[in-house]
């Protein structure tokens, strides 16, 4: 009886929490620290696709974020990517407060305690011998503010307090050589400005500059300098010896404090010049600290309320909500505040790449964003006509490395096929998407598709990762052809469908699976399906993934794979053997539509099964939480799908569909319709009909309605 009665408790209890968690505010339920280590997620303040990301900074060498949560600090800076991998780049304008006088030899904490993080806001105390600084970051669209508390464990009176400006400070691979340059000017009033200039980093240099301007309330304040010095070697013969350059690239502000006094920095930033920098300014130094952390905190709150979610486990909230957050922290937007005016009103950096994004990130936003979503499409079309080609990188306003296929090309696309895109941008969109896939590129490894695929449909061994460049490349034309046809343009989408299955060459009937071919169309020697390099994304013939991965990638092939393998049976046999054989990796975008893929021949409970063992065995709970780079929010999409049982098919307007993992989930779309998710059954009720199919279309779902499964 006992037993009954505490078993009938708990699961009240968990109604309970579930109703609460459902009715509480969304960003009570963020974690900014879940996947942080490992997935590379940035930890500190800003706003959704803010411009200033300001947060902490730990000792060289750090992932791409900045941050590790084994490391201390040594300050904050404003400029942040998040989940990507390769060099890093950003983590500009570092402030390192600290309690004592000012040594650049011992920025770093000896240690952080009591770390917080919200949508909006970050704090921690950083202890040193010299004392503790609680400090306290809050941040809006290109601006940031700090509040330090300094203690001091033996002052018995006002003691000294500093605050250390590094504006040579980069998240770098080789962070001297990506400083370039500063002109500032600071006073012992607490304001400065200036600009820095940086380059380097994964895809690039991108040289950028940022424009900043800031204050410090620090009473009665010293100013003193940073002084790099650098050995220059005297020319080669010489017979003199090598000089000393001195460079000044930073400040400090130094002067005396009570305990627990507040010290407040405010800095904004443009990438344009000091006059739009100096606009910003002005709007935050009127605003105090919880003003601007209340005022993004509701902008958080706005975009993730697009979900109404319940489960009868709080930490599948709290990573519903922590992947949604994710998904949000970039592109940048830097609209307004970019160098070059001729990419009009809206436009975007870090574009990391369409290639991570395409799959389910940009179709989520699709779905709940769309109106920002043509802000993107239409900085990707000004791309397109002012560059003449199309990005599948755009990094501080320039080409990055391509990192397979062409992939802004299924992004507008997709817009299309979904009327995102209305009016005359359709017409523009079709033409730089129509340019990008026929002209000839003289930079393939930037932008357009390699000469060896415009001739024949597929590329050899000669070009790098040439398998999966080709069948990226076919995806790309397929989903043109669905655009063109779309558009009503017959011809155009007649040509695309049939370049995109001359990929087809490329499929290795003995080993049923993709390979590669040398220029003569012999096939490569030695087979294998699995990873042929352990640093995976030089190939040589597949880019981040594999034979297995990438054999259903291109979902446009599906029912002649299906056929190639001898049937349904076989396919699902491979597909079985993928996931038990453990060749799938969760962490790498190729293979994400692989679990969905037994759909294609109508096995939606072996579908089911896999999505969920992924869901519930790979993202966990934690710093460590997710199963690999977040990539700028795309693994985390794929969990926000995972959960509300549905997967869109890239470069359609097409969804599969599965039971979801959550208990309930209402989506609140555009012009006020709701979407309503529930049950965990086998059979789907569309609008209480059943509805039979493996697939949902994207028109009927922006409808609203009731999905339930039975």
């Amino acid at each position: 009886m006992k037993s009954t009665l505490k078993f009938n408790l708990t699961i009240l209890s968990l109604l309970f929490a579930s109703t609460a968690w459902a009715q509480n505010p969304k960003c009570a339920l963020v974690d900014p620290f879940w996947g942080c280590d490992g997935g590379n997620v940035f930890v500190g303040a800003c706003s959704p696709f803010g411009m200033v990301r300001l947060g902490p900074d730990c000792p060289f060498p750090t992932p791409t974020s900045g941050y590790q949560s084994n490391k201390p600090i040594i300050g904050f800076s404003l400029t942040h990517l998040s989940g990507t991998g390769g060099g890093g780049r950003y983590g500009n304008i570092l402030v390192s407060p600290m309690a004592g006088k000012p040594d650049w030899t011992k920025m770093a904490s000896e240690s952080k305690e009591n770390e917080k993080a919200s949508p909006g806001y970050y704090s921690v105390d950083l202890i040193r011998k010299s004392g503790t600084v609680v400090a306290e970051l809050t941040a809006n669209q290109n601006g940031g503010r700090h509040r330090y508390k300094f203690r001091k464990a033996d002052a018995q009176g006002p003691f000294q307090a500093s605050l250390l400006f590094d504006l040579a400070h980069t998240i770098s691979r080789n962070p001297k050589a990506s400083f370039k340059g500063t002109k500032f000017s600071a006073s012992q009033d607490g304001e400065f400005y200036g600009s820095a200039s940086f380059a380097g980093g994964w895809g690039g240099d991108n040289p950028y500059t940022i424009y900043f301007k800031g204050q410090a309330n620090i009473k009665n304040a010293v100013l003193s300098y940073k002084i790099d010095t650098t050995k220059i070697p005297a020319p080669p013969g010489s017979k003199k010896k090598g000089t000393m350059k001195f460079d000044t690239s930073g400040f400090a502000l130094s002067g005396n404090v009570e305990t627990d006094e507040v010290v407040e920095v405010t800095i904004s930033m443009s990438y344009k010049d000091l006059l739009e920098t100096e606009s910003s300014f002005t709007k935050m130094l009127n605003m105090n600290f919880e003003a601007i952390k209340k005022k993004t905190e509701m902008a958080w709150e706005d975009r993730l309320g697009v979900f109404i979610i319940e489960s009868s486990d709080p930490e599948r909230l709290k990573m519903f909500y922590s992947s949604l957050y994710h998904t949000m922290i970039m592109p940048t937007d830097v609209s307004g505040h970019h160098p070059d005016d001729k990419f009009g009103e809206s436009h975007f950096w870090e574009h990391y790449t369409f290639w991570d994004t395409f799959r389910c990130l940009m179709p989520l936003h699709n779905l709940i964003y769309p109106p920002h979503q043509r802000r993107i499409f239409h900085s990707l079309i000004q791309i397109g006509e002012t560059k003449k080609w199309l990005p599948d990188a755009w990094i501080a306003g320039n080409f990055a490395q391509a990192q397979g296929g062409c992939n802004a090309e299924i992004v507008l696309s997709e817009a299309v096929q979904k009327g995102i895109l209305t009016g005359l941008d359709v017409n523009k969109a079709w033409k730089v998407c129509y340019d990008n896939a026929f002209n000839k590129s003289e930079r393939p490894d930037l932008y357009g598709r390699q000469p060896e695929y415009l001739a024949k449909g597929y590329c050899t061994g000669k070009v790098k990762n040439c398998t999966s460049a080709s069948l990226e490349y076919a995806y790309n034309d397929f989903a043109l052809s669905r655009m063109a046809l779309k558009m009503g343009k017959i011809s155009e989408s007649n040509i695309l469908k049939a370049r995109s299955e001359k990929v087809l060459n490329l499929w290795f009937p003995q080993r049923k699976f993709f390979w590669a071919k040398d220029s003569n169309e012999k096939w490569m020697p030695n087979f294998t399906p699995e990873f042929m390099r352990s640093d995976h994304w030089n190939g040589p013939y597949f880019y981040e993934g594999n034979p297995w991965l990438y054999h259903l990638a291109s979902t446009h092939l599906t029912d002649t794979i299906v056929a190639l393998m001898g049937g349904k049976d076989a396919f699902v046999a491979r597909l079985d053997s993928t996931f038990e054989g453990k060749h799938f990796d969760m962490g790498n975008e190729p293979g994400f539509i692989l679990p969905y893929s037994y759909l294609a021949v109508g096995e939606r409970d072996k579908s089911k099964a896999a999505v969920q063992k992924l869901l519930t065995e790979k993202f966990v709970s934690g710093r460590k939480g997710l199963p690999g780079q977040d990539d700028s929010g795309a693994l985390s999409s794929w969990l926000v799908w995972g959960y509300i049982g549905l997967y869109p098919i890239a470069g359609t307007e097409e969804y599969y569909l599965i039971p979801p993992l959550l208990d309930r989930v209402e989506i609140i779309l555009p012009g006020s319709k709701k979407l309503y998710i529930s049950g965990n059954g086998q059979k789907p009720f569309w609008n209480g009909k059943a509805f039979n199919q493996m697939k949902v279309q994207h028109a009927d779902l922006v409808l609203g309605g009731k999905l339930e499964w039975k």
